[in-house]
């Protein structure tokens, strides 16, 4: 695949994604998702984003994950912590496995980020904001301890997304 993000012409900002991931039919396991619209009014200002609804769509993520120059991710993830901790790994934190599966509709964020590697196109900027579930129990909305903790979220968001935006400048000036 050929990666067209070296031929970006200077002066460009970064083409940062924010990709909200989740199954919103089991409450905690869509925060990704339930997120988005927050960080798009938090970030409404800043040029240069795109805000994609990942949902569950597995394979049909590679397209957007290898177009964007900077990745951030929201996602509930189990990191054994109590439940609605809020945590940012950077990108060799975030796994990057392949598992067998029976079916193409299983495939993972951690297997996307895995095919990126193996074909040289994972996005050049990549964090994770992740939230730990109280109930990945049937339900529409959010858990109560979880939905507390959006604010963090959107405020995780905004500071990386302001650093990405920051080192962009600073190489422009030098440049």
């Amino acid at each position: 695949m050929l990666d067209d993000r070296a031929a970006r012409p200077p002066g460009h900002p970064p083409r940062i994604t924010i990709l909200g991931l989740g199954n919103t039919l089991f409450s905690d396991e869509g925060v990704g998702v339930h997120a988005l619209p927050l960080l798009r009014e938090a970030l409404r200002d800043t040029p240069g984003i795109e805000f994609i609804d990942g949902g569950t769509d597995g394979i049909r993520l590679l397209v957007p994950v290898e177009a964007a120059e900077a990745l951030l991710v929201v996602d509930a993830v189990d990191a054994k912590r109590p439940p609605g901790t809020v945590l940012v790994l950077d990108a060799e934190d975030i796994p990057a496995v392949m598992t067998p599966k029976l079916s193409v509709h299983q495939v993972t964020f951690s297997e996307i980020l895995f095919l990126t590697k193996l074909r040289g196109t994972t996005p050049r900027r990549l964090k994770m904001i992740g939230v730990q579930p109280e109930s990945l129990e049937l339900g529409l909305t959010l858990s109560d301890v979880v939905r507390a903790r959006l604010g963090d979220v959107v405020a995780l968001a905004k500071r990386i997304v302001d650093e990405w935006m920051n080192e962009y400048e600073s190489t422009r000036i030098l440049a």
